[in-house]
């Protein structure tokens, strides 16, 4: 063979590789975790927020800055088919300030004694949460949602004072599904029930219950599919919900990219930016919040 007919082949030979790592056939997303599957996922939130009383235009500002591991560990599916799995908090790292408050904490450097927004952060660390999700990523239940939180509260220390049962009402009020899901990067988000391919795209419309109730639609569009993973984008519209509180506008997106693994349907990496406005006017309190910063997650398997 010449050198001339040689070189004729690089492009086909090229062009034989870049399919060879790509395909274009549909694909079932589905989460499928077995009994063997362990992983570490690593999250970081970098948020800013500003608060400006539109009174007199003063501005109070907070930078936060987390980072979180939480230990993933599947379990047997149940015999409806759903998925089980459970959640360790690891290490928690938090550096927030605002004002005159500052909170500095990192789990693995415990050596002062915890303020009261420090004792919250350390009392999930170590603590198990165990999920019960249909093979599309929709939220059963936690089936330990109320030992979670009473383990919370005894390692904060309230677990014989008077104030624990209002102290737990209070946190299993907050606690739903839904923001554990959100807290922990799980994105609240539920696949199709029909195989996708490059372009398909579906929406999913989340109720969420935090200091004040949210919608949130988000697109996502398959934008690339290899042998193993489904590379998906995301683009998130947030307005207050019905029935929310009076005079509370609140509009926002949320836009990222996540890389899927196609055998177990788990986030192998995800990363995007989120930008909120919400006005509040209630008499003589009328105020402006933007809140804006960029978040990413990848995970590690055992």
């Amino acid at each position: 063979m010449t050198l001339r007919s040689a070189l004729a082949w690089v492009p086909a030979v090229g062009a034989m590789l870049f399919l060879s790592s790509c395909s274009q056939e549909p694909t079932t997303l589905r989460l499928n975790l077995n009994e063997n599957y362990k992983a570490t996922t690593t999250s970081e939130l970098d948020m800013k927020v500003a608060i400006t009383n539109l009174m007199n235009n003063e501005v109070k500002e907070m930078n936060t800055q987390m980072e979180f591991a939480l230990g993933i560990e599947g379990m047997a599916p149940t015999e409806e088919g759903n998925q089980l799995m459970k959640m360790t908090i690891g290490r928690v790292q938090m550096d927030m300030s605002m004002d005159t408050m500052n909170v500095n904490y990192d789990s693995d450097n415990v050596d002062h004694e915890l303020s009261n927004e420090e004792k919250t952060y350390h009392s999930m660390v170590g603590s198990e949460i165990e999920m019960e999700l249909t093979d599309r990523g929709n939220l059963v239940g936690i089936a330990n949602m109320e030992s979670f939180v009473d383990n919370m509260i005894d390692k904060m220390g309230y677990a014989d004072s008077a104030q624990a049962p209002m102290i737990k009402a209070m946190m299993m009020n907050q606690m739903t599904g839904d923001q554990i899901q959100s807290q922990f990067g799980l994105n609240n988000m539920s696949y199709p029930e029909e195989a996708v391919e490059v372009g398909s795209t579906w929406v999913t419309d989340v109720a969420m219950q935090s200091v004040m109730p949210l919608n949130v639609v988000t697109t996502y569009t398959v934008k690339e599919i290899t042998e193993t993973t489904v590379v998906l984008s995301s683009e998130g519209v947030a307005e207050v919900a019905e029935g929310g509180m009076p005079g509370v506008e609140i509009s926002g997106t949320m836009n990222g990219t996540m890389t899927i693994d196609k055998a177990t349907g788990w986030i192998q990496s995800s990363e995007g930016t989120m930008d909120f406005t919400s006005q509040i006017n209630m008499g003589a309190n009328n105020m402006e919040m933007k809140i804006g910063g960029g978040y990413k997650m990848s995970t590690t398997v055992e």
